[in-house]
C-alpha cells in the first residue's frame, strides 16, 4: 500500500508583489504642479516607506468619479521625462478606471458611499511612497470624522504605491481595493457590521476575474494565487494572517464559489444583513441554491483534487473558467509512507482541507479505514474519492458518529486494489462558524489505513457508552453578555432566561454595556439559558414579539390573554426607546 498526502513544506516559487491593493479615478495633462497649493494627508506608518504618519500632496486632476493627488516629496524628484512618463501611466489606469472598473464592479457589488463623509459624490485617490511589498490600502478611518478619530483623512480615500506605475497588475490591484471600499459601506456605514476579513478579501480577489483581466494567463494575478494555493493548499480559508497562502486559498476559493453560484451572489452577499459564513449561507438560499457553505467548502476540496467536470455530478467538481483547467489547478501529492498499515496523526484549522491517497496494486484486499477526533470541538466532514479499475471516479462521504468527547467512524473498501485502485479522502473541520482571528487553533485526528484479507471479519469500534449527563448551573448575575465559542450572537441574560442583541449598534444604546464585557462561555453553558423575545419600552405597557429579522409585533391582547396563551412574564426585558425604534414594525400579534 502506497500512501500519499499534500506537502505542507512547500516554498512559494511565484510570489505575490503585494499584501494591499487600490483604485484611482481619470487624468487630463496637468499644470507643472510644483506652482499649486499642497494639501496634508494621514497615512499609514505601516506601510509606508518611512514610518511617516503625514505627507503632503499635490491635487493632479479632478475626474468624473476622483480626486487625483500626488505626493509632493516623490513628484518633485522626478525629472521632466520621468514625470511624462508618471502621467502616461496614471492616465492609462485612470481611464480604465472610468470606463469599465467603476460601472462593472458598482453593478456586481453594489456602491460606494456616495456622497459620503465629505458630502462629495468622488473618491480621493492619493499616489505616495510605500515600503517594498506594499501596492495600495484602503483605510475605513478615513469615513470617520475627527471627532471619532483624529488622523481621520474625512473622505472616501484610497492610497497607492507610486513604486507600481506601470506595472500591468495595477488595474487589478485597484478593482481589489475598491471592492473593499464598497463593502465598507454596505456592511458598516449602512448596516452597522463588520465584514469577516476572509470573506471581504476573497470577494476582493474575485474583482479582477469579473473584468477579465485573469484573461491573460502570464501576466495575470490569478496566475500568482494558483502557484501560492498549490504550495499552501491546506491553508485555513477563514483565518486570516494576511500572507501569500490567505490570498491563494481566498481567491481559489470564490473562483469555485462563482464558478457554481453565479455573479449575482457577489451584490447578495455584500448586501445582506449578515457577515461571514452566514451572509455566504443567506446569498445561497437568495439565489436559489439548495446547499449552504458546509455544502460548498466541501465540494471545492474535493474539486481542487479532481478538476473534471465529466465525474458525477457533472460540472460540480471542477472549475469552468477556462484558465483554470486540470494542467493548471489540481494538487499533486507527496508519497510519505507505504506498507500494510499507515496512522495518521495532525491537527486542522477551522475550514481548512487537507487531502490523502491510499494506492495499492493487488488482490484479495479489503481497506479499513478508521477516523477519530478526540476533540469536543471537532466537526469534521470527511469526502472521499474512489478510482476505479476502469478509470471512473465516485465521490462519496463517510459518515461520523458523535462520541463524548469527539467524534469517529469505521470504513471498509472492498476489493481494493482490482476493482477499486485508489482512494483519496479529504478530512476538514467545521466547529467555528464565526469570529475568525489571525491566530486560530488546530483540532486533532486520527486516521489509521490497513490491508485485510477479503472475508476477514471486520468489527467496527465499540459504540461508547453513554454517561449521565452533568449540568453544570452558571452564575452569571443577570445583565451579563454572552457569546458561545465560535458563534458571534451575542446574548444579555436575566434569571433563566437570554436575549440575543441583534447587531452591535444595540449594545452603543446602552452605557453600561460594550464589547469588552462580553464573556465567551461553552455551548453547555449557554444552553442553560432559554430564549425569551419579549420586549417592553420602560415606561410603555405595550410588549412587544422580536423577530429573528429585525422586527418587532406588537402583542395586541389583554393580560389576561397572554397569560392563557402560555407566554410567561419573567420573558418580558425591559429595554430603552431607542433599541425599540431600532427594530422595524411588523404586523400585529392577535394571540
Amino acid at each position: 500500500m502506497i500512501f500519499s498526502k499534500t506537502a505542507f513544506d512547500g516554498q512559494t516559487k511565484i510570489k505575490s508583489a503585494l499584501f494591499f491593493f487600490v483604485v484611482i479615478g481619470c487624468l487630463r495633462a496637468g499644470p507643472v504642479l510644483a506652482q499649486q497649493q499642497t494639501e496634508s494627508f494621514f497615512i499609514d506608518p505601516t506601510y509606508d516607506y518611512a514610518g511617516r504618519t503625514e505627507a503632503l500632496a499635490y491635487p493632479l486632476v479632478t475626474t468624473e468619479h476622483a480626486y487625483v493627488y500626488v505626493e509632493r516629496d516623490w513628484w518633485q524628484t522626478l525629472n521632466a521625462p520621468a514625470e511624462v512618463q508618471a502621467r502616461s501611466e496614471i492616465a492609462k489606469v485612470i481611464n480604465e478606471f472610468n470606463t469599465r472598473i467603476y460601472p462593472l464592479i458598482t453593478t456586481a457589488y453594489g456602491s460606494e458611499w456616495r456622497p459620503g463623509i465629505d458630502n462629495d459624490e468622488r473618491l480621493t485617490i492619493f499616489f505616495t511612497q510605500m515600503r517594498s511589498g506594499v501596492a495600495g490600502y484602503f483605510n475605513a478611518a478615513d469615513e470617520q470624522p475627527t471627532a471619532i478619530i483624529a488622523n481621520s483623512n474625512q473622505r472616501e480615500m484610497l492610497y497607492l504605491s507610486t513604486r507600481f506605475l506601470g506595472d500591468t497588475r495595477l488595474k487589478a490591484f485597484l478593482a481589489h481595493e475598491f471592492q473593499h471600499l464598497i463593502t465598507n459601506y454596505q456592511k458598516t456605514e449602512k448596516q452597522n457590521l463588520y465584514e469577516e476579513t476572509w470573506l471581504n478579501e476573497a470577494r476582493s480577489e474575485y474583482a479582477p476575474t469579473l473584468l477579465g483581466y485573469d484573461d491573460s494567463w502570464d501576466s495575470s494575478n490569478l496566475v500568482r494565487r494558483v502557484e501560492e494555493f498549490l504550495n499552501s493548499p491546506s491553508d485555513s480559508l477563514t483565518e486570516w494572517r494576511n500572507d501569500f497562502p490567505d490570498y491563494g486559498v481566498a481567491n481559489i476559493f470564490m473562483q469555485y464559489f462563482i464558478d457554481h453560484y453565479g455573479a449575482n451572489t457577489l451584490k447578495l452577499m455584500t448586501q445582506n444583513n449578515q457577515v461571514g459564513i452566514l451572509s455566504i449561507d443567506n446569498a445561497l438560499l437568495a439565489g436559489g441554491a439548495k446547499k449552504d457553505f458546509s455544502d460548498v467548502f466541501t465540494d471545492w476540496s474535493v474539486a481542487v483534487f479532481l478538476n473534471d467536470c465529466a465525474i458525477r455530478p457533472v460540472n460540480l467538481y471542477c472549475f469552468q473558467n477556462k484558465n483554470l483547467g486540470y494542467n493548471r489547478l489540481h494538487l499533486n501529492l507527496s508519497l510519505v509512507d507505504s506498507g500494510q498499515s499507515v496512522s495518521q496523526q495532525a491537527q486542522l484549522k477551522d475550514w481548512a482541507a487537507a487531502w490523502y491517497q491510499v494506492d495499492y496494486n493487488g488482490m484479495d484486499k479489503n481497506l479499513r479505514v478508521e477516523f477519530s477526533s478526540p476533540s469536543p470541538q471537532a466537526a469534521f466532514r470527511v469526502p472521499y474519492i474512489l478510482i476505479y479499475e476502469d478509470g471512473l471516479k465516485e465521490v462519496r462521504e463517510l459518515v461520523m458518529a458523535k462520541t463524548d468527547s469527539g467524534q469517529r467512524v469505521s470504513a471498509l473498501i472492498e476489493d481494493f486494489g482490482h476493482a477499486v485502485q485508489s482512494a483519496i479522502f479529504i478530512p476538514h473541520n467545521e466547529y467555528k462558524q464565526a469570529g475568525f482571528s489571525n491566530n486560530e487553533s488546530g483540532v486533532s485526528y486520527n486516521l489509521d489505513f490497513s490491508l485485510v484479507a477479503k472475508g476477514e471479519a471486520v468489527l467496527p469500534p465499540p459504540a461508547p457508552t453513554p454517561s449521565a449527563p452533568v449540568v453544570t448551573v452558571p452564575d452569571y448575575p443577570d445583565g451579563s453578555l454572552l457569546r458561545q465559542q465560535g458563534d458571534f450572537k451575542v446574548y444579555v441574560i436575566s434569571g433563566r432566561y437570554k436575549r440575543w442583541l441583534q447587531a452591535p449598534a444595540i449594545l452603543g444604546m446602552y452605557p453600561h454595556f460594550g464589547w469588552q464585557k462580553v464573556i465567551e462561555v461553552t455551548p453547555a453553558k449557554l444552553a442553560y439559558y432559554q430564549d425569551a423575545w419579549l420586549v417592553r419600552a420602560a415606561g410603555d405597557t405595550r410588549v412587544y414579539e422580536i423577530n429573528g429579522d429585525g422586527t418587532k409585533h406588537w402583542l395586541n391582547m389583554t393580560a389576561e390573554w397572554f397569560s392563557q396563551s402560555g407566554r410567561q412574564w419573567e420573558t418580558v426585558y425591559i429595554i430603552n426607546s431607542a433599541e425599540l425604534n431600532w427594530y422595524r414594525t411588523g404586523s400585529d400579534v392577535l394571540q
